[in-house]
């Protein structure tokens, strides 16, 4: 059995365009759990490759919690300091309202 860990942040980098949420190895290490089974990932070039599924809770307070979303760990990480690729298998429960002209941006609950 996985051992509770303490809630703690990370960076996420919203991706439209990621069916699934990926998070770094660094993620994975500090929450100390084990693989569930594998996803099958493809990137921009249409690669695929099989990577570790876990599940994981995440929240955004006041927004969404999810007690057992299933993320990927990434076999590579470009994503610079963001430690979480929030892909739509996430963003499709809440709702993003986002106004480049007036500087806006707002995720609540889907209604």
């Amino acid at each position: 059995m996985d051992s509770f860990v303490q809630p703690f942040e990370v960076r996420g980098l919203i991706d439209t365009g990621a069916t699934i949420s990926v998070v770094s190895k660094g993620v994975i290490e500090k929450l100390r759990i084990r693989e569930k089974g594998s996803c099958t990932a493809s990137g921009w070039t249409g690669q695929t490759e099989e990577l570790a599924n876990f599940d994981v809770s995440v929240e955004m307070p006041e927004v969404l919690r999810i007690d057992a979303a299933q993320v990927c760990q990434a076999s590579s990480w470009p994503y610079g300091d963001f430690d979480m690729l929030i892909g739509m298998d996430i963003l499709s429960t809440v709702r993003i309202d986002w106004n480049f002209p007036q500087n806006y941006f707002d995720i609540t609950a889907a209604s």
